[in-house]
């Protein structure tokens, strides 16, 4: 555990070239300044793109885009913008130095992270579907099936952006100042409680779901580490709201999907096991893959840095 926690970590060590970090109390308040400032800028941008967005008479595209746009592209940019400021003016650190340096091979990592995100919603769905916890609906619509794909890939440009944002904001930039100015295991855990108390205004909070949130934090802090970077996160983190939402027709941590979805899927067993109105991330079934997660990533970045450690004693 000690070499988990070590900021030999190439994270950290990234991340440790800026001239002042502020402490986890300073840093918890900036990040509360920084999202009511990208809400209340959201509201003046959006009341001016009111009259923008219906691009077509097609009712679908006109949602997709809208909600991409509204709902994920707007205030997510924002919360991105005024997190490089912070970092580039304030911290006087590189913008690369929040696990975005170019030359780890993003597009790769975004690419597998991307793929083992959907492969976990999908374990999730294929789970409760063989214990009959869920069915799929016949139903269909416009807004179903293959008639919605348009609207459904105009929305993953929103969850790629949504994804990045919350990323680049949790892992990237306040678990990488809190644990260069204090220690790892503080970093790793205040940014996962954090990060769940920001989704307290979600409709259907459980405290399952909480704790769900917390977990799904400490598995991307240990896959960053792991990663060296946040480039495999972010693309994790997309897959696995858009694969919930508009693949898979689950609510997203309490909010309906919009722009169309692909698989209706209806939960008809326990909400204890499914999640129920909030989203599979209200359920045990993904409790227990998100701690195999945990426990997987625990145990490679353990094997990583004591071998960081070893080449390092003998270099």
């Amino acid at each position: 555990m000690k070499a988990m926690f070590s900021k030999n970590s190439l994270l950290f060590q990234q991340a440790n070239k800026g001239k002042y970090y502020p402490n986890v109390i300073v840093s918890t308040l900036i990040l509360i300044i920084i999202i009511i400032s990208a809400h209340f800028l959201t509201i003046i941008i959006n009341s001016l793109l009111d009259n923008i967005l219906t691009i077509t008479n097609n009712a679908l595209i006109n949602d997709a885009v809208n909600y991409a746009v509204k709902a994920l592209v707007v205030p997510c940019l924002l919360i991105i913008l005024l997190i490089f400021i912070i970092t580039k003016y304030i911290e006087k650190r590189n913008i690369s130095t929040l696990g975005l340096n170019k030359h780890q091979k993003p597009f790769k990592k975004y690419i597998r992270g991307f793929v083992l995100g959907f492969i976990m919603i999908g374990t999730c769905t294929f789970f409760l579907v063989i214990t009959n916890n869920v069915v799929l609906s016949k139903a269909t619509t416009s807004y179903t099936g293959t008639k919605a794909l348009a609207g459904i890939f105009i929305v993953l440009i929103g969850w790629i952006i949504q994804g990045a944002s919350e990323e680049i904001m949790m892992r990237g930039w306040f678990m990488t100042s809190v644990g260069v100015r204090h220690n790892i295991p503080l970093a790793i855990f205040s940014s996962s409680i954090i990060f769940a108390l920001l989704h307290l205004g979600n409709s259907n909070l459980t405290l399952l779901s909480i704790v769900n949130i917390v977990i799904f934090g400490l598995f991307a802090a240990f896959f960053s580490i792991l990663d060296k970077s946040i480039w495999g996160i972010c693309g994790l983190h997309t897959s696995w709201n858009w694969a919930q939402g508009n693949i898979m027709g689950f609510e997203v941590s309490g909010n309906i999907p919009v722009g169309g979805i692909l698989f209706d899927f209806k939960c008809t067993g326990s909400d204890l096991i499914t999640g129920g109105n909030f989203g599979l991330e209200g359920g045990l079934t993904v409790t227990a893959v998100l701690l195999i997660g945990v426990i997987i990533t625990y145990i490679l970045s353990t094997k990583q840095n004591n071998n960081n450690r070893i080449n390092n004693y003998y270099s």
